[in-house]
């Protein structure tokens, strides 16, 4: 995922929010740092917000 996120800011300048499960965002000493790389719960509140401000949207379709 970093490498990833590293290989598109590298090549578009731009930075990308990554839609991350749920699990990420239950404890503190997880969500926090996770909030801070730009992970954001997944939602289809939250993806239609990031795609509306124009914002780059990572998606991992891993299901569930």
């Amino acid at each position: 995922m970093v490498v990833i996120v590293h290989q598109i800011h590298t090549k578009l300048k731009r930075l990308p929010r990554i839609i991350a499960h749920k699990i990420w965002f239950i404890r503190p000493e997880i969500s926090v740092p996770a909030r801070k790389m730009g992970l954001v719960p997944a939602t289809m509140g939250n993806g239609g917000k990031i795609l509306e401000k124009g914002q780059m949207l990572l998606l991992f379709p891993e299901g569930e």
